[in-house]
């Protein structure tokens, strides 16, 4: 019973909190990039979430979403 109440409760969470980004990439470009972050023991998404806010913080990117 537990677990289910967790797993609604991060689902719920997970709807509200987050988006999802897909990728199409040549085939085998997921397997090696994953190879490669867990290499330095790190999940693809994690590096790929850390990669980009690292780039846009060195380029002094900064946004405001437009509201609609």
């Amino acid at each position: 019973m537990k677990n289910d109440k967790n797993n609604s409760r991060q689902a719920k969470y997970i709807k509200e909190k987050c988006e999802k980004l897909s990728l199409t990439l040549p085939k085998g470009t997921k397997a090696k990039w994953s190879a490669y972050t867990a290499s330095k023991g790190e999940p693809l998404a994690t590096y790929i979430r850390r990669f980009m806010n690292e780039a846009m913080e060195k380029d002094n990117f900064e946004y405001t979403p437009e509201e609609n």
